[in-house]
C-alpha cells in the first residue's frame, strides 16, 4: 500500500505516521506491534520513484494527393502524383494506396487496387477492361497510418483495336542548341510520351571526357552528373536537368534515346 501524509493503523490500534516522502509499505503485516512497543516504519520501507514518461500520437493525416494519367493501353493506366508531406514522415517513407473503379462506382478505401513501395509517385494498374471509364484515388499513407483525403479523377482506357504509333517527344532544351553554356549553368530537356516509357538512355559528349552514359532509366545519374543532376516527374514524361560535376569544360553533346511501350523510338 502507499499513502503521503496519511496515517497507518497497525493491529493494535496504535497509529504510524509517513512523512512527506512518497513511500511504499512492503506489506501490512511487515508493521505490527505490541501494546506498548514502539515500531519504526524507517525498518519497513523504501524510497519509491515515480518517473512520468510523455508520449506523442500522431494522428495528422499526410497532405492529399491528385493524380494523373501519365498513360494508357486498351488494359492498363499509367498513373502519377506529385509526392505528399507529412509531419512526421519523411516522403521517402510513404505509401501510397490506389483504388480504381468503374466510373460513378462506390469506393471501397479498405481494398485498395494497388499499394505502392515507400516514396513512389508513379504506378501502372493493369487488367483493366479496354475503352472503360474509371475513376481513381491515390491516398497518402504515413508511418502511423494515417491516410490523406480522397480527390477523384477520371481516367479512361484506350479502345482494344486503337495502336500506339506516336514515337517520344524530346523538346523544350535549354538553352537552345548552339547557345554559349556557362560552366557552371543547367542543361535541361523535356522527354514525354502518350504512353509509358520502355527505356530512356542520355549519353553526353565532352573532349575532356569522350562520351559518357549518364542516365540509363531510373532516378539515378551516373560519373560526373551523378551528383548534381535530377529528374522530375511532369504530365506524360520526365524533365532532366543535367549539370558536370566540376563544370562544363567544352560544348556538350547530348544524345537521348527513347522508347515507348509500344516500341516506337525517338533519338535526339
Amino acid at each position: 500500500m502507499t499513502d503521503r501524509d496519511a496515517n497507518v493503523t497497525t493491529g493494535v490500534g496504535e497509529e504510524l505516521y509517513l512523512s512527506d516522502e512518497v513511500r511504499e509499505v512492503y506489506s501490512a503485516t511487515d508493521v505490527t506491534t505490541t501494546v506498548g512497543e514502539a515500531a519504526y516504519l524507517s525498518d519497513f520501507t523504501r524510497v519509491v520513484d515515480y518517473n512520468i514518461t510523455a508520449s506523442f500520437v500522431d494522428t495528422n493525416p499526410p497532405s492529399n494527393v491528385t493524380p494523373s494519367l501519365q498513360s494508357a493501353t486498351a488494359e492498363s493506366l499509367t498513373i502519377q502524383w506529385g509526392a505528399s508531406t507529412d509531419d512526421t514522415t519523411a516522403p521517402a517513407d510513404i505509401v501510397y494506396e490506389v483504388f480504381v473503379v468503374p466510373d460513378g462506382d462506390a469506393f471501397d478505401y479498405d481494398q485498395p487496387y494497388k499499394v505502392t513501395p515507400p516514396g513512389a509517385t508513379v504506378t501502372t494498374v493493369q487488367g483493366l477492361d479496354p475503352d472503360t471509364d474509371y475513376d481513381v484515388v491515390v491516398l497518402a499513407r504515413d508511418l502511423a497510418s494515417n491516410r490523406s483525403g480522397a480527390v477523384i479523377v477520371g481516367m479512361s482506357t484506350n479502345d482494344v483495336g486503337a495502336a500506339d504509333s506516336d514515337a517520344p517527344v524530346i523538346d523544350n532544351f535549354s538553352p537552345p542548341p548552339g547557345t554559349t553554356l556557362a560552366p557552371s549553368a543547367a542543361l535541361s530537356f523535356d522527354v514525354t510520351d502518350d504512353v509509358a516509357f520502355r527505356r530512356i538512355i542520355v549519353t553526353v559528349t565532352q573532349q575532356a571526357d569522350g562520351i559518357e552514359e549518364v542516365a540509363h532509366d531510373g532516378n539515378s545519374f551516373r560519373g560526373l552528373f551523378q551528383t548534381t543532376s535530377v529528374r522530375t516527374l511532369i504530365a506524360g514524361g520526365w524533365h532532366y536537368s543535367l549539370r558536370r560535376l566540376g563544370g562544363w569544360t567544352s560544348a556538350p553533346i547530348v544524345k537521348v534515346f527513347a522508347v515507348d511501350t509500344s516500341g516506337n523510338e525517338t533519338t535526339s
